[in-house]
């Protein structure tokens, strides 16, 4: 239940924490010790996420959790964090392609988006702990951790996912989840791996180099991690063939349209006059006339559909043993990120601009009395322009743990991460400049005139002097405190009573630092935006029992109190696992919390955007701005979440099998208006601007908006099965998630089912209803090899009456186990694979890239290899 901000409340959550942790403290040392009995057992009890207080396995945990160790790390052939997370059955909606369609101030990022609810509603944490958000934001104003950033990927020893809402324990942003990626934090020796990866239709290609180090010594264990990423660019141009329905079209080319004023009546539109010929010449990018006159021009084969990029990545960490009951961690990692991108050769001129007779053009379009210029400066015969995007993010962490007695733990860290995202898109033109050089004041002396019309011969320093970047550099920054601590209180009858407690301190930071240009609002297309600095922190504490009612049944409770500055909240959560020989019934139920990002409630973004524009039933390219509304502040999105499920384990017989109902129900939801429907419900809003001479759409202003509810559910199937047999070891395994609903109610859409739709016209991602993978592996003495059938069902694109097919893959990978060729104890091993064996097409989307990139990918069949040697 979320409140304002009470003295109360702080004062009840302070009271409860200090006389937990004073019991807790008094109590330590008279508990029995569990030690006989974990020995007896000789079971490893562990900490996982979603709880303080450690468990064995899934069976033993309240909140269903998957993990993905360093081997099927290895066997789903992952380069990097976004392929583990592009393999998960629950991911839905992230932006993992890396495409400058849709990814237009993120690229070079990646995230995880759990349930559809949003790539900043799950929370990912590197080793238990928070990293700082990227200073980039999605198109909807989220800041999302950037996987990329966290560690090189040889380092990654497990991830965690916890698959229900964990704010209780975690606080804002844990609302579909956590993503927790563990090192190999006690990693002796030394390994190489090497790999690379091609399309082989186009030779697009990944390649990697890493390495990973550690040592132990004096009581004390060191690793160093570092790999080097490099990423060929692949254009949109090469695939343009594959998708029928790829729509990139722009009514403001060049060639470009003239509204020419007449002695008498109304202005004519009038297009260039070398528009059909060019269009003869190049039909690939200029599409000829249409039914309104204009000139059109297809952008869609300048921009990429693979950025070309370039990753540095080193991690340190160290453990020391200060004492026999106290220790000391560190870490440290870095990582710069190059991405080179490209899209059409200039922007559209949103805002046409009037052209004297006296210009140079007046002649050959009719201009006697003036006219207004429809297009942009560079078309059809020019080269695309350049997108250069910079990131680097570091971090460092440092802390203490030890145990009071055989009962009890505590630990306590600092950490500090920054992120610095340099933007710069060169495809601009300066309005000052632009309209001074149509009317013969343009060049450095401001005496030139620039001739609009295709083909021209204009004087090169009259272009110079209106070219205009939309250039930002935007740092992002956090702090974090946490400490904890966790034990045993007392004995019940049918066992002990464990509790976990602690405080966490964050504070973020965001500064953006526009260009000029973008400052003063003189770009014709992203207009510009204003440099801002901004920042909140939060205050914390939470507690957590598990208390043992009667054999087998356990309740698990958290209530977590967090202090965000303008509002605060109170957090419950409640669970209970029900153990019996072979099978185990568990269940929560929880509330968290998200809070609106820095860059929603102080920035804004213009972009361009491409809406259906009811007055002439046909898409434009817009300018979209979006920005908070001072009027009406944000507010925090709140959730409910459920959980029940089984486990059936048979460990004699290695084999599992899981299955899980979930329920999330987003209240608050902060999303900006959708433009299309902002359109759609007014074609002559207030929010909307319109060129007043052609009745052209030129710019929708939209709102970061709390817009409403998004709920869902859906059922989660994972089953395990291993055989031994003469030719080996076979392990067979299915994991799939179906959803059941995914009902939105947008404040301008209306209420929206959601589900088996794109939800291209609403604050929804694509909701295809089920998704899953088979898969089966072999392992021999040297040999090893493994198949993986991937299955996402079909949908229907709400922009459009068309229906997104089904897309099924199939993965193959192969490992030779080179180690037999060694005599020294060398290990090496070999791996050949294939993703997308018999290369399936991604479906036809009515789209700027012509698929839908946050559901399916394009690249079609890759082929990898991988060769990992390791010495001791």
């Amino acid at each position: 239940m979320k409140n304002p901000k009470t003295n109360k409340a702080t004062k009840l959550a302070t009271t409860l924490l200090t006389s937990v942790i004073a019991v807790s403290s008094a109590l330590a040392v008279e508990s029995p010790g569990s030690g006989g009995k974990l020995a007896s057992n000789d079971v490893e009890v562990i900490g996982v996420i979603g709880s303080y207080i450690k468990r064995q396995e899934q069976a033993d945990r309240p909140s269903p959790v998957e993990i993905i160790d360093a081997g099927n790390i290895e066997k789903i052939g992952a380069f990097g964090a976004v392929d583990i997370v592009n393999s998960l059955s629950i991911n839905a909606g992230s932006q993992n392609n890396n495409d400058g369609f849709n990814q237009t101030f993120s690229l070079g990022t990646s995230n995880i988006n759990l349930r559809g609810l949003g790539v900043s509603s799950t929370l990912t944490l590197l080793n238990g702990r928070r990293q700082v958000n990227t200073a980039a934001t999605t198109l909807n104003g989220d800041q999302f951790t950037d996987l990329n950033s966290l560690v090189p990927t040889i380092a990654i020893g497990r991830v965690e996912i916890l698959k229900d809402g964990a704010s209780s324990l975690y606080g804002s942003d844990a609302v579909a989840g956590v993503a927790n990626f563990n090192t190999k934090s006690d990693f002796v020796g030394l390994d190489f791996n090497l790999d690379y990866k091609s399309t082989t239709s186009d030779s697009q290609n990944d390649g990697q180099f890493s390495v990973l180090y550690g040592h132990e010594f004096n009581n004390s264990n060191l690793i160093l991690a570092a790999s080097y990423f490099d990423r060929s660019p692949l254009s949109a141009a090469t695939r343009s063939d594959e998708f029928e329905l790829r729509d990139a079209n722009s009514t403001f080319g060049n060639p470009g349209t003239f509204l020419v004023f007449q002695d008498a009546g109304a202005p004519q539109f009038v297009a260039d006059p070398s528009c059909e010929q060019v269009a003869a010449e190049h039909p690939e990018t200029t599409t000829g006339i249409n039914a309104a006159g204009f000139c059109n021009f297809d952008f869609g084969d300048y921009f990429s559909m693979v950025a070309e990029e370039q990753r540095s990545q080193v991690y340190a960490e160290f453990n020391s043993d200060l004492s026999d009951d106290t220790s000391l961690f560190a870490e440290i990692g870095y990582n710069d990120n190059k991405i080179l991108t490209t899209s059409s050769p200039s922007q559209p001129i949103l805002f046409p601009p009037f052209i004297p007779p006296t210009n140079p053009s007046a002649v050959a379009v009719g201009n006697t009395q003036g006219a207004l210029f429809f297009g942009r400066p560079f078309g059809t015969s020019s080269d695309a322009s350049i997108i250069d995007i910079g990131s680097v993010t570091w971090r460092t962490v440092f802390g203490l743990k030890g145990e009071l007695d055989d009962n009890w733990s505590w630990q306590a860290a600092v950490g500090h991460s920054e992120n610095v995202y340099n933007y710069n898109d060169s495809s601009d033109t300066l309005v000052d400049r632009f309209q001074a050089a149509l009317v013969g004041q343009g060049g450095p002396n401001n005496d030139l005139f620039y001739n609009p019309l295709y083909g021209a011969q204009n004087d090169p320093s009259v272009i110079e002097d209106f070219k205009g970047s939309y250039a930002f550099e935007a740092t992002s920054k956090l702090t974090t405190f946490d400490a904890h601590v966790s034990g045993e209180i007392f004995e019940l009858p049918e066992g002990t009573v464990a509790l976990a407690a602690g405080v966490q301190y964050r504070k973020n930071e965001l500064e953006y630092d526009y260009n000029d240009a973008a400052e003063n609002d003189n770009l014709y297309f992203f207009r510009g935006n204003n440099s801002f600095t901004t920042d909140g922190d939060a205050s914390a504490v939470f507690v957590e029992v598990d208390i043992p009612v009667f054999a087998g049944l356990n309740i698990q409770t958290a209530l977590r109190y967090e202090d965000l500055g303008n509002f605060d909240t109170v957090d419950p959560k409640i669970g209970f696992i029900w153990l019996f020989e072979q099978l185990s019934f568990r269940g929560t139920y929880g509330e968290s919390f998200k809070a609106p990002s820095l860059f929603q409630t102080a920035g804004g973004l213009t972009v361009p955007s491409r809406v259906l524009d009811p007055l002439t039933n046909a898409l434009a390219t817009v300018s979209q701005r979006t920005e908070g509304d001072q009027e009406n502040p944000l507010t925090a999105q709140t959730s409910d979440t459920y959980n029940l499920g089984a486990t059936w384990f048979l460990p004699d017989n290695d084999f599992s099998a899981s299955i899980d109902y979930w329920r999330f129900s987003y209240d608050k939801f902060i999303t900006p208006e959708n433009a299309t429907a902002l359109v759609a419900n007014d074609p002559y809003g207030d929010q909307l601007e319109r060129d007043p001479n052609s009745g052209q759409l030129t710019t929708v202003t939209t709102f970061f908006r709390n817009a409403g509810v998004l709920e869902t559910d859906g059922i989660d199937v994972s089953i395990n099965k291993g055989f031994d047999t003469n030719i080996g070891e076979i392990e067979l395994s299915v994991n799939t998630s179906y959803v059941l609903t995914y009902d939105l109610e947008d404040p301008i859409a209306g209420n929206i089912d959601g589900k088996n739709q794109r939800n291209f016209t609403n604050f929804g991602v694509p909701m295809p209803a089920l998704r899953g993978a088979i898969g089966v592996t072999w392992k021999g003495e040297l040999h090893s090899s493994n198949i993986f059938v991937r299955h996402v069902s079909d949908y229907e694109d709400d922009n459009s009456d068309n229906s997104i097919d089904s897309f099924t893959t199939v993965d193959m990978q192969f490992n030779y186990d080179l180690g037999s060729q060694f005599k020294d104890g060398t290990l090496a091993a070999l791996t050949l694979g294939v993703k997308n064996l018999f290369d399936e097409q991604a479906p036809d989307v009515i789209s700027r890239s012509g698929y839908d990139p946050l559901t399916h990918s394009a690249l079609g069949r890759q082929a990898y290899l991988s060769l990992k040697v390791s010495f001791e």
